[in-house]
């Protein structure tokens, strides 16, 4: 097997850090990947979010207005998000301000002291943004399918939370939330671009990481799914459904196969088999997708359809018809051929973006230890059969576990 095109190390300060250079290129992109999302919220249901929020807000050493104004004033990006399984916080700027960018990052993830007036104002701004998001429907369908589905297991929490829970957070349950998971050995550090690892390493040698000892694993308790059907009428134009069903987490054999198919069904490719048959061959829909989330201890496989209401109904009867075809069909030799060439050729696309590199590595090497090179993943890819689609796609999209959540505008 091909050796790993990156470095891990881990060093004297008990930071993993995973890195790789490239040297046609003028960034570097470096970020921390932190084992603790919406999943581990505790007390409140939005603690993570609120929380990679916070560390923009001061630190021990830095105002609010100095962190924004460190990497901004040099041309760079600081950015972070929040997952169900992990936050991300992260930076990407011209290589000659690295240790800049390593310095700032670090003091926001290890040392954030969150402010109570701050965190009052936080506060308020995130409840702006639970509001904004209600009024996408097509957006928050989604999260409630999930809550839906997982019921009162962990995953299906909302990654903003609720406003009464977010209301009640208060700097010192924020303070032990960060206490619990922010440190050495539950994060990870990734740094890809034109950075050599001499220089990468000696840097983060020298910064003061905060350790513990609570290595979070999110494979305490299994989900048991629940399969229902849900309509609700809303204050909309426009149909939105969301159909979904359990799928391999990233630990999965079976997650190669369930790409794959993710790809063929409803994948942002314009030839998915959805898009065609909705879309191209109808015109009965403008957008429908479908999606593959993987998680530690399982995975969650969706179709999106907004339509017309009118046209609700024949939109999903075709969808299930596609996944009854790929369920009973084999594919052809040249159909399977092309769509493990098209799954490639859009792993190719995102490679080309370093950044999301420095977060693919970030993530693996959280998870598992290690990550797959490009070459290794491909032969996975390759390694699948049409009958290996068939039969996956068979268990995958049995009738009787696929759940649905349906909103419908009020007559």
């Amino acid at each position: 097997m091909k050796d790993p095109d990156y470095t891990k190390v881990v060093l004297p300060n008990g930071i993993t850090l995973v890195h790789k250079q490239i040297k046609a290129t003028r960034l570097v992109h470096c970020g921390y990947i932190i084992n603790a999302g919406s999943r581990n919220d505790e007390p409140f249901k939005g603690m993570a979010h609120a929380l990679e929020h916070m560390v923009f807000k001061g630190t021990e050493t830095r105002k609010t207005w100095q962190i924004i104004s460190y990497l901004e004033n040099v041309g760079g990006e600081l950015n972070a998000y929040t997952t169900r399984d992990y936050t991300a916080i992260y930076t990407s700027l011209h290589k000659k301000f690295f240790s800049r960018a390593l310095d700032l990052l670090s003091d926001i993830v290890f040392h954030s002291t969150f402010p109570k007036a701050e965190l009052q104002k936080e506060k308020k701004v995130i409840l702006e943004e639970i509001n904004m998001y209600l009024d996408s429907p097509e957006e928050s369908i989604m999260d409630e399918f999930q809550e839906q589905f997982f019921g009162q297991h962990s995953l299906g929490h909302n990654i903003l939370g609720t406003p009464a829970d977010v209301s009640a957070i208060e700097q010192e349950s924020m303070r032990n939330f960060h206490q619990k998971f922010y440190h050495t050995n539950n994060s990870v550090l990734a740094i890809v671009g034109n950075i050599s690892l001499k220089k990468a390493q000696g840097l983060a040698s020298e910064i003061s990481a905060s350790t513990g000892t609570h290595q979070n694993t999110n494979a305490d308790v299994s989900p048991q799914p629940i399969v229902s059907r849900v309509v609700k009428e809303m204050s909309i134009h426009q149909a939105h459904m969301v159909l979904g069903c359990i799928a391999p987490g990233h630990a999965d054999k079976d997650r190669w196969i369930t790409l794959l198919l993710n790809n063929i069904l409803g994948g942002p490719a314009m030839n998915s088999k959805l898009n065609l048959a909705i879309r191209e061959k109808h015109g009965l829909a403008y957008h429908t997708e479908s999606g593959y989330q993987m998680y530690t201890d399982c995975g969650l496989f969706t179709i999106y359809i907004g339509c017309d209401s009118e046209n609700l109904k024949r939109c999903e009867a075709i969808t299930r018809q596609e996944l009854h075809k790929l369920a009973t069909k084999p594919l052809g030799k040249l159909q399977l051929s092309k769509a493990k060439n098209q799954l490639m050729g859009q792993a190719v696309i995102a490679e080309e973006s370093y950044s999301n590199v420095m977060l693919h590595l970030g993530k693996a090497i959280l998870r598992k230890g290690k990550a797959l090179s490009f070459e290794a993943a491909m032969d996975q890819i390759n390694k699948i059969t049409a009958e290996d689609l068939m039969n996956h796609a068979a268990s995958l999209f049995n009738p009787e576990k696929i759940a649905c959540l349906t909103y419908k505008p009020k007559r």
